[in-house]
């Protein structure tokens, strides 16, 4: 992915650049993002330099600008594109029904999409990639790691049925009232604390915050 610049401003409802008011019931925001493009070369090589330097200009020769020759050397599945975000954001964590918490308007060019076959493979290749080491860390910490099937196939066995084992433990105790009540517990701790940490950061509630999050699921 490549990207020229994002640029964040405080506006006027109109959104016209101006200073923000901490007395303002509404925040008014201008994201403008030029020249965000995605490639992926098929045929490639990892980028070398001799220095930092070296790599920073070619890094930047590599970003689309307007006014400047395109690169020759990426095969775009997104064309450089330009987008305009407005937000419009009411800083009161009180509900209201007249005026939504979050507004968001985007606007922006044409986007022209493009891919090929061989794109199209290897991303499919790099989304199961990812899946198949999002699996195989799960079961990490059962697996062997200084000995191969065959140098010691019961260790791998063990390694097969406390996984499996993990899985059935998981589905069974998932519907018991004791887990209910205690992820119900653990849900309202985490809003208590989150509304506290959004009236009042601190460390302490960071870290509180963050060993719930480790206990919690996403679903």
């Amino acid at each position: 992915m490549t990207l020229e610049k994002v640029l964040v401003v405080s506006t006027t409802p109109s959104f016209e650049s101006q200073d923000f008011s901490a007395t303002d019931r509404l925040v008014y925001k201008l994201v403008a993002i030029k020249n965000l493009a995605i490639y992926w070369n098929a045929k490639d090589h990892a980028l070398s330099a001799e220095s930092d330097q070296e790599m920073a200009g070619i890094m930047d020769a590599m970003i689309f600008r307007e006014g400047r020759k395109a690169p020759t050397n990426l095969n775009y599945i997104l064309k450089p594109v330009n987008v305009d975000l407005k937000i419009r954001l009411r800083k009161s964590n009180i509900p209201d029904l007249l005026t939504p918490k979050l507004t968001l308007e985007c606007n922006c060019e044409e986007i022209a999409l493009h891919l090929e076959e061989r794109q199209w493979t290897q991303s499919m290749q790099t989304i199961d990639w990812i899946v198949s080491f999002k699996k195989r860390e799960r079961y990490r910490r059962y697996r062997p790691i200084d000995c191969t099937p065959k140098q010691n196939p019961k260790a791998w066995w063990r390694f097969a049925i406390k996984s499996v084992m993990q899985d059935l433990h998981e589905k069974r105790t998932q519907f018991k009232s004791e887990t209910i009540t205690l992820r119900r517990h653990l849900r309202l701790k985490y809003m208590d604390l989150w509304e506290q940490f959004l009236q009042k950061k601190s460390p302490v509630l960071t870290q509180d915050l963050e060993l719930l999050e480790r206990q919690l699921s996403l679903e």
